[in-house]
């Protein structure tokens, strides 16, 4: 499949600042907002060595674990793409690759 960059030119994720604990997530965490709804990833702050979890998707629910927050930010962009193409070519898309539930409104 090509990537949907080589047709269109998609934003990259703009992602907020690390953020401390709060009402919505116990552990620090940083966000991307998308017209679908938002990215978190989220970690524990006062570990050295640290997972970085893909907590929420626009789409619902938890996405993974990563290594690196560079890894979970890459993996979330090369999600939001192939949900981006599904939107604009369904028929021809190969639907196995896609993490996460998708949910079409039939009203």
């Amino acid at each position: 499949m090509k990537p949907l960059s080589e047709d269109f030119k998609v934003k990259s994720l703009s992602w907020s600042e690390s953020k401390k604990p709060d009402s919505q997530n116990r552990y620090d965490y940083c966000e991307a907002k998308t017209p679908f709804g938002c990215f978190w990833i989220s970690w524990i702050g006062f570990k050295d060595t640290n997972n970085y979890n893909v907590m929420e998707t626009p789409w619902g629910g938890y996405m993974g674990s990563y290594g690196t927050m560079e890894e979970a930010k890459e993996e979330c962009h090369v999600q939001f793409e192939k949900h981006l193409r599904l939107c604009l070519d369904q028929d021809t898309q190969d639907l196995s690759d896609i993490d996460g539930k998708i949910e079409i409104d039939m009203r």
